[in-house]
């Protein structure tokens, strides 16, 4: 029931599941072009990008020797997590596991040239300002943008570990099973007892291979024929 009646509701107010993916494709259109075209820059190198840099990343064909790209790179990237910058209805669970993968990314960002650095950073600072200008009300009113509803957390779900959620994760599968099984013998006892409705309203079900009755009634066809 619940699942038409999102259906509906979807179908109602024209939401199509494709439709989320789009800015994906959009900025990954954008993203691996820019990524492959500067790594390609640092890699030939080109010459002006080994003083094009600024403060302490002069060289922008090398990696940053003090990894300051990288450590901001995945400081924003945790802050636009945290404030939800990309989508600020993410569960408690993205949202700590995009506060890990930001910082796993110090790791993969720290060897790449100051240029794809300077990028990624800039890219999460203009992220930021933009989902800063959409807290503002005048902003909101302008685009028609909706208040978010904040639904208050039940029993402090939203404070809990890790390991707190994967245990609680592994309960609610387990329960769900429970429940997907004793929804099956239901459905199981309600069948049975259709057949067993239309059995007794019915007729008699053909239980053997052979009807003797059956092959008598064909003899007498048989030799009435013949007389």
């Amino acid at each position: 029931e619940y699942k038409a009646e999102l259906k509906e509701y979807q179908a109602r107010h024209g939401i199509q599941t494709y439709k989320q993916f789009l800015p994906l494709l959009v900025q990954s259109a954008v993203f691996i072009p820019t990524f492959m075209g500067l790594r390609g820059m640092a890699e030939l190198p080109v010459e002006s990008m080994k003083t094009g840099g600024i403060l302490w990343f002069q060289d922008l064909t090398q990696a940053d020797p003090y990894y300051g790209l990288a450590a901001l790179t995945s400081l924003t990237l945790a802050t636009i997590v945290r404030v939800g910058a990309e989508n600020p209805n993410t569960t408690a669970i993205a949202r700590k596991t995009g506060m890990v993968l930001s910082g796993i990314s110090f790791l993969f960002v720290m060897n790449f040239p100051a240029a794809l650095g300077c990028y990624w950073v800039t890219t999460n600072f203009i992220s930021l300002f933009q989902a800063f200008l959409f807290t503002l009300k005048p902003v909101k009113k302008f685009f028609n943008i909706p208040e978010i509803v904040q639904v208050a957390p039940q029993n402090n779900k939203g404070n809990k570990s890790l390991r707190e959620i994967y245990q609680d994760l592994k309960e609610d599968s387990a329960r769900k099973s429970k429940m997907s099984n004793e929804e099956a013998l239901r459905d199981f006892e309600r069948i049975h007892a259709i057949e067993m409705e239309k059995a007794g309203k019915g007729p008699i079900p053909v239980t053997y291979k052979n009807n003797p009755k059956l092959k008598k009634k064909k003899q007498l066809d048989r030799q009435s024929v013949k007389l």
